[in-house]
């Protein structure tokens, strides 16, 4: 077992992240792909029309999906094996960790817990269902770990911030 790196506010004992910040998370890092998202839909030819809520099916839509799921996976896999982090996570003040040294996920720890949404969500007509189960199993684990977490060997936990004390007075 190795020793957790201060460097990434993994220590021992560091807290774990409250559900609301990984929901926060979530949602930031959506927001930061949904840009990409639409370049890669006009750039494969998907025809979306927003008014009428709308979207064209077919092969376009179907590598339109596949890219965009690959950029997910990468965005994921990258951040969390180099920093610990997404862009969102690290706004909301959480990082993911290994559970058993609390050092930074390693590539193949990382990918896995990209993976495990993205191929829940894959599944035709319950993939929805499966993604929601496999984030909600955080609400009944008593270390707040999705199912992802679980397969990759990964928690979330609160960045540790070191601040001093205010003066006095």
């Amino acid at each position: 077992m190795t020793a957790p790196d201060p460097r990434f506010g993994a220590v021992p004992g560091s807290p774990l992240a409250p559900l609301w910040r990984r929901l926060v998370a979530q949602v930031l890092d959506s927001l930061i792909l949904v840009g990409p998202a639409f370049v890669i839909l006009t750039v494969v030819g998907v025809d979306v029309d927003l008014e009428a809520g709308e979207i064209e099916s077919g092969d376009r839509l179907l590598v339109a999906v596949a890219v965009i799921v690959a950029l997910v996976v990468a965005y994921q896999t990258v951040l969390i094996a180099r920093r610990g982090a997404t862009i969102g996570k690290a706004a909301a003040g959480v990082r993911v960790v290994r559970a058993d040294d609390g050092s930074i996920p390693v590539w193949d720890r990382s990918l896995l817990r990209a993976l495990v949404p993205q191929g829940a969500g894959a599944v035709p007509v319950i993939g929805l269902a499966l993604v929601s189960a496999v984030y909600g199993a955080a609400l009944f684990d008593r270390h707040r770990r999705g199912i992802h977490d679980l397969a990759a060997g990964t928690i979330v936990v609160r960045i540790a911030v070191d601040r001093e004390d205010p003066p006095a007075g």
